[in-house]
Parts: structure tokens; C-alpha cells; sequence
């Protein structure tokens, strides 16, 4: 006979995983993703606010991710803005910085790998890591549609 005895079940180990890049608090915002003169006015908004990364790091400080006011970065690129989506009370964007040689100077926080603070993060900042990240990626991978040539 063996000693070992069954231990727990791993589907009821996994369904107390939690999955903090899931777990998004913005809307998406499709219907403004389409719209290019609503777009534009709102990353000049009052409410717009920005995530910046630089060569995969993300800009955080001690209370999470840094989020900037149009006037605390300056002019950018604007093909290195993305539109994140809407949360309650602001418009979020994603800014590549990662065209600069050196790490931007910016009024606060420092740039850092955002994996090993993830768990850590406030609600919903994990998954705003993730879309920017994967959307700043695809955007350099993809400058062209692979269909008309048109820039992306």
C-alpha cells in the first residue's frame, strides 16, 4: 500500500489565484478609439492622463504607477501616445518614451520593471500596465497595415 494521500484539488487551488493584469477598472473606450478629432481632444484635455514607459520600464513611485497631467510632460511625439480608455474621472494614455536615449527627466517617480510590484499595485493599475504594454509593443512591431500600408 502507499502513504500518499490525495492533497488538494488543483482547480481549487487555482480559483484562489488571482489574475492582477485581468483585472481592469477602465472602459476601453472603443467608440472614442475611433474617432480621431474626439481622440485628440482628449489628450489635450484636462483630464487626460498619462502612463509613461521608457524601454519597458513604467514610471511608479511609492504609491503605484505615476499618472501625469498633460502640463508635467511636455510636447510629445504622437505617434508614441496610445489611448488607453476611460476610467471615472480621467482619460488615460500610454506614452513610449523608449525612442530617447537616456531615461526622460520627469517632476516624479523612477522607471522600474513593473513584474515584481504587480501583485502589489492598486486595483486596476496591473491591467492598465498590461494594454499599455502590449499596445506600445504591437505599435512598434506593426508601423504598417499589413493590408493597405498605411501607417499605424
Amino acid at each position: 500500500m502507499s502513504d500518499h494521500t490525495p492533497g488538494p484539488c488543483p482547480t481549487a487551488l487555482l480559483s484562489r489565484v488571482t489574475n492582477v493584469y485581468a483585472g481592469a477598472l477602465h472602459d476601453r473606450a472603443g467608440q472614442v478609439r475611433l474617432d480621431a478629432e474626439t481622440l485628440r481632444a482628449r489628450a489635450l484635455g484636462p483630464d487626460a492622463r498619462f502612463l509613461v514607459m521608457w524601454r519597458g520600464l513604467h514610471l511608479v513611485d511609492d504609491a503605484g504607477l505615476v499618472r501625469f497631467c498633460r502640463e508635467d510632460i511636455g510636447a510629445y511625439d504622437d505617434d508614441s501616445c496610445v489611448f488607453l480608455g476611460l476610467s471615472a474621472a480621467d482619460a488615460m494614455f500610454a506614452l513610449d518614451l523608449s525612442d530617447h536615449t537616456e531615461p526622460p527627466t520627469l517632476p516624479r517617480g523612477t522607471f522600474e520593471d513593473i513584474r515584481p510590484l504587480a501583485a502589489s499595485l492598486p486595483e486596476g493599475d496591473a491591467a492598465l500596465v498590461a494594454q499599455a504594454r502590449g499596445m506600445a509593443h504591437w505599435l512598434r512591431m506593426h508601423r504598417f497595415c499589413g493590408r493597405c500600408g498605411a501607417a499605424n
